[in-house]
């Protein structure tokens, strides 16, 4: 036997077990079940994540829900299959370039986040409902790109205002939000679109996306989310 493999067995068979470095590991494996209970109490208790996890709910739900049903109302204003996809594949470039260019947003407050997408929704909106084709081509670039443009700076206030150990749970509330709010919202406007054309399903998802933006702010003003004294500390 060599002597450094005989040195290692008796190492082996002679010196205990560094036990501070299993107990250690043992420690930082922390269960789901505990990071998914940590995760909920955070949300419970900052005002800040609440309102970040309700802002890019109504963000992501207000644009998946137009770009959803935006290519049958197209077609119902006569648009040609060619013209749809040039749209599409213009409106993808300005998505890029939008979403490389969002970090500049990350100086601004939340409430001026907010106030940008509120104002770039229902602008869209309106220029939507004009029926000139023009106009509800800006209109669709409008809501398609506030997400893009937006959502990487709501995200940098996540990654500020939640640790890292219970950030991936807090995202998981968002998506579960998310799909909770898609799964009303998307039968819904089917329903209306069906029954008024999607010119109606359009003015139908404006009147109803007014009161969760108004809640946005009321909540923002009634938590003062953002300050200093709301911030999260662990």
């Amino acid at each position: 036997m060599k002597l450094g493999n005989f040195k290692s067995l008796l190492t082996i068979l002679f010196f205990p077990e560094n036990k501070s470095v299993t107990i250690k590991e043992r420690v930082s494996r922390t269960t789901p079940l505990k990071i998914a209970s940590e995760g909920l109490n955070v949300i419970k208790r900052i005002p800040t994540i609440q309102f970040l996890v309700l802002f890019m709910t109504t963000l992501a739900a207000s644009t998946n829900t137009v770009t959803i049903f935006i290519q049958g109302y197209f077609n119902e204003l006569n648009i040609s299959t060619n013209s749809i996809g040039i749209i599409y594949g213009i409106c993808t470039v300005l998505s890029a370039l939008a979403a490389i260019n969002s970090y500049h947003l990350t100086k601004l407050t939340l409430k001026t986040i907010l106030i940008i997408t509120t104002s770039m929704f229902f602008v869209g909106i309106i220029c939507l409902l004009t029926e000139y084709i023009p106009l509800v081509i800006f209109g669709f670039f409008l809501i398609y790109l506030k997400l893009d443009f937006l959502e990487p700076s709501v995200y940098f206030f996540l990654n500020k205002y939640v640790k890292e150990e219970v950030r991936a749970t807090v995202l998981s509330f968002f998506g579960t939000a998310l799909n909770f709010v898609t799964l009303i919202m998307y039968p819904l406007y089917g329903i209306v679109g069906e029954q008024s054309g999607y010119k109606g399903m359009i003015f139908g998802m404006s009147i109803l996306s007014i009161p969760l933006f108004i809640y946005l702010f009321i909540f923002y003003k009634k938590y003062k989310v953002g300050d200093s004294k709301t911030s999260i500390s662990f």
